[in-house]
């Protein structure tokens, strides 16, 4: 199922730990999580944060969270929404986040997520619409990573550089191996941090 949408499940401690602390987490935050998966990043946010609320395509794997007892529960403070992330409204599910004074400032809302690569550009577009989170912290094809952070008159500097640093203070972070998760993709991938410019 999971190779069928594009999953590739990030299993590696280290870079799971560097994924939380890159979106700063404090206890009043509420994280909203693009892709479930297995559950592996939610587990490490949900002790952190006053909230999760992650979103999760594929049924069976949501039923498997769902039904998970013990140390396969999902944390009481996570909210599992099944659904597209691309079609749903995010503001609407992280309902009770503080609203900003104006439709063009942040919410209090933060996004992570390891992302599919197939959709990687329009859940980055997504997340650089206002109202805006405070920051989205993506694992993601390495290769998009270096578009994203490319200056002008290099080959990977384009319109998609363009577009999002026009809204978005954009950071590559580290790198992620192939097998670093499960399955393993056939490309490297890489964590970026984007900072809305409002």
């Amino acid at each position: 199922m999971g190779r069928r949408l594009g999953q590739h499940f990030l299993h590696d401690p280290a870079s799971l730990d560097r994924i939380v602390a890159a979106l700063d987490p404090s206890p009043d935050d509420v994280v909203l999580e693009i892709g479930t998966g297995k559950g592996t990043l939610t587990k490490r946010l949900a002790p952190r944060v006053s909230r999760v609320v992650t979103i999760e395509k594929d049924r069976a794997l949501a039923a498997g969270l769902r039904a998970g007892m013990g140390a396969d529960a999902l944390p009481a403070n996570v909210n599992l929404v099944e659904g597209d992330a691309l079609a749903l409204e995010w503001y609407s599910l992280v309902a009770g986040a503080r609203e900003p004074e104006s439709y063009q400032r942040r919410f209090e809302f933060k996004v992570a997520g390891n992302i599919p690569y197939a959709i990687t550009a329009p859940l980055i577009e997504k997340a650089l619409q206002p109202p805006f989170p405070q920051v989205a912290v993506y694992l993601i094809q390495r290769e998009v990573a270096e578009r994203l952070v490319a200056e002008p008159g290099v080959k990977a500097y384009g319109a998609l550089t363009i577009g999002v640093r026009a809204v978005a203070h954009v950071e590559r972070l580290f790198s992620v191996r192939p097998g670093s998760f499960s399955p393993p993709p056939a490309v490297d991938s890489a964590v970026v941090r984007l900072t809305p410019l409002v």
